[in-house]
């Protein structure tokens, strides 16, 4: 099971925030979606111009396979920029 959330924010910077939880949940601009319609999200977005960055978000409890995973899709489907992005301490 691929774990993450997705969000798609495409203001000036087109760009996806990617939340990767430890509770295993994936959505995609705050809608729940299943695993398995991941890759059909990852291929619209790569076939976007300009194609979106993927800004990933992961919680620390999160197992590193999980987000391979996600890596690996988002390759597969032609998204390169990759960024990790954190919250700041509060």
């Amino acid at each position: 099971m691929l774990l993450g959330r997705i969000l798609l924010d495409l203001g000036a910077q087109h760009f996806e925030r990617t939340l990767v939880k430890a509770d295993g949940s994936l959505g995609w601009n705050g809608e729940s979606v299943p695993d398995e319609m991941l890759e059909a999200r990852l291929e619209a977005a790569a076939a976007r111009q300009p194609q979106p960055e993927l800004h990933l978000q992961v919680d620390k409890r999160t197992e590193y396979d999980y987000v391979a995973r996600l890596l690996s899709a988002a390759s597969r489907h032609g998204l390169g920029k990759v960024a990790f992005v954190t919250e700041p301490a509060r």
